[in-house]
């Protein structure tokens, strides 16, 4: 009788994990994408996004429990990141930094261990750009309404406002704002663009999201679109692209100094950046800082995060956690060039754009930029592994 229940519990644990296989990639996909930094549902401290974490966590372990068996390069990724972030969190208690502010820096990265359920989940790798694409548009199109109804007063201003208080928007005065998660309206434009079927149509939609993005008034996003596309150009071989990436090295200053030019308000953005770089220049001039980093928890001024993610990274867990994040996009820029295709391609061209654009924004170290950077990862693994089975002797 006992066997009987307990091998129904199994069966109804195992019919939940595969109806969990099904929707909850989904889930994930376009809570991360569309959620911003996942603060714009919290239901006190447990959030949605911690939530569908929690699950794949469980469901990645149960899988590798059942198989008993992990691939080389997943192994090695997460010693790596426990390497990382043990590290981190130890310097941080020997600097006296407090269990609570560790505690802020260790949560986002946490999601780093969500690449162990990605690479069992090729659903995500599979789904991603579309998912990518049809997202950018919903995030265009809510903008672009947004903006028609403040530049119209159809709502008032003050009520619009309301939304700066989830700490997901950055307003521009009256003019228009930044979402977190629009690094992935930037994205969605970078696949538009280089999509190779439907050229036409893409390419109005490109101009269309393009053109949000330009009111936005970041120039972070420009910026970085304008380094892509001549990145891309650079992996081109062909004589016309070559053209194309010598003339627009040329007109590429222009259009970035008159574009900058047009911003008048940007509130305390940038002193915050340069005091952040004067702070750290004389608190590197310590070796010991730029080896090992201050620890989780610690505060630039009377901030806990740098807005240079790279930075952020040094600051925090010195050479240590600036080789961990390198070492991820230097083994995807490799892999490329082993495993080339157009869909190769576009995660390089995305996790690229990631970095970059973390110049301007903590993106690399939040989980909506870490995402694009674990199915990259887990993409290009699964191809690694692949191949090492195809040349393995018999």
């Amino acid at each position: 009788m006992n066997n009987l229940k307990n091998s129904l519990v199994v069966s109804y644990c195992e019919q939940l994990i595969h109806k969990c296989y099904i929707f909850l990639p989904l889930i994930i996909m376009y809570e991360l994408i569309l959620g911003g930094g996942g603060r714009l549902f919290n239901f006190g401290f447990f959030s949605p996004r911690m939530f569908v974490f929690v699950l794949a966590i469980f469901i990645s372990i149960y899988f590798y429990l059942k198989r008993n068996k992990v691939a080389i390069d997943i192994f090695i990724y997460n010693f790596a990141l426990l390497t990382y972030l043990s590290c981190s969190i130890l310097i941080g208690f020997l600097n006296g930094n407090t269990l609570t502010n560790i505690f802020v820096d260790i949560k986002p990265l946490a999601y780093l261990f969500l690449l162990n359920y990605i690479y069992i989940t090729p659903y995500i790798e599979n789904n991603i750009l579309k998912v990518i694409k049809i997202s950018s548009l919903i995030l265009g199109g809510c903008y672009f309404l947004v903006l028609i109804i403040m530049r119209f007063h159809i709502v008032s201003f003050d009520t619009i406002y309301l939304l700066n208080k989830t700490g997901e928007f950055y307003f521009r005065g009256q003019s228009g704002f930044v979402y977190k998660g629009f690094l992935y309206l930037l994205l969605g434009a970078i696949l538009f663009l280089f999509e190779k079927k439907n050229k036409k149509r893409n390419f109005l939609i490109f101009c269309c999201l393009f053109v949000c993005l330009y009111f936005t008034y970041a120039r972070g996003y420009i910026i970085t679109f304008f380094v892509i596309l001549l990145f891309k150009w650079m992996l081109d071989s062909n004589v016309k692209s070559k053209i194309a990436l010598f003339t627009s090295m040329l007109i590429l200053p222009v259009l970035i100094y008159f574009y900058m030019s047009s911003f008048t308000d940007r509130g305390n953005s940038d002193s915050f950046r340069l005091n952040d770089l004067i702070t750290l220049y004389h608190h590197f001039s310590d070796l010991g800082n730029l080896v090992i980093g201050s620890g989780f928890g610690s505060y630039i001024g009377n901030r806990q995060q740098v807005e240079y993610s790279l930075l952020d990274i040094l600051f925090k867990s010195g050479f240590i956690g600036l080789f961990f994040w390198l070492s991820l996009y230097i083994y995807i820029f490799i892999s490329y060039f082993k495993f080339k295709s157009d869909f190769s391609l576009m995660l390089l061209l995305l996790t690229t754009a990631t970095y970059v654009q973390s110049s301007f924004n903590p993106y690399i170290n939040n989980p909506i930029g870490m995402f694009i950077i674990m199915v990259s990862l887990s993409y290009f693994i699964r191809l690694q592994v692949n191949d090492k089975r195809m040349h393995c002797p018999l």
